[in-house]
């Protein structure tokens, strides 16, 4: 029984999903994308001029997800697209307050005092919406306006949290075994697209490169 329980961990093991260092991530993404909020580095892309424009992605998702609203936006707002803890290519915390309800609006808090960024305006998708509606009810001086994109409610994040966190044991080896995988990732997207050729093999691995990243089991 346990010389199969070994042999079944191993196998397991070698089929792991390579994790990307975050030293290798800060190499290849422009410098001038991350934000130093106290001891953690924040992925946070900004495009042009004018009043500020804070975007909050989904679960699972990044600022890569708003690639083709962000260059409209930018014509006449400074953009600033934030990878909330867990996500993208933001430094990975390790305590677990950083991935809870509170913890995801502190880090955009947190963003926008280090960018010297007073008031924005505010749009949130899916798991982001849920944050953006918790910001907007308890620091509503901060905003100028909130637009929700099939929004979660804002207790969706800490739900969710909560529910990881009961297997927190299992979760780096679930994710670096099944979810982070290409073919699983390729089948959420598939079930978030009207249009099924818009989930290209590059968007697949766009996703993938952003998720795959050092602090997942902590994520």
């Amino acid at each position: 029984m346990r010389l199969a329980a070994l042999t079944l961990l191993a196998l397991l093991l070698l089929g792991c999903v390579a994790l990307r260092s975050f030293d290798e991530i800060r190499r290849a993404a422009p410098a001038g994308d991350f934000v130093r909020v106290g001891g953690q580095l924040v992925h946070a892309e900004q495009v042009g001029e004018g009043e500020p424009v804070v975007l909050l992605h989904g679960f699972g998702a990044s600022a890569y997800s708003w690639r083709q609203v962000i260059p409209a936006l930018a014509q006449g707002h400074r953009v600033v697209a934030i990878d909330l803890n867990g996500f993208g290519y933001t430094q990975r915390p390790r305590s677990r307050e950083s991935y809870t309800r509170e913890g995801q609006a502190k880090l955009v808090l947190d963003t926008l005092d280090a960018l010297g960024i007073a008031r924005a305006h505010i749009v949130g998708h899916s798991y982001g919406g849920g944050i953006t509606l918790y910001l907007a009810a308890r620091h509503p001086e901060r905003f100028r306006s909130m637009v929700l994109v099939d929004s979660s409610a804002p207790t969706y994040a800490n739900d969710r949290r909560s529910r990881a966190a009961a297997l927190r044991p299992l979760d780096a080896l679930y994710a670096r075994t099944v979810a982070l995988r290409p073919g699983a990732i390729r089948k959420a997207l598939l079930r978030s697209f009207w249009d099924d050729s818009k989930v290209t093999p590059e968007l697949v691995q766009a996703y993938a490169d952003r998720l795959a990243v050092e602090g997942v089991g902590a994520a």
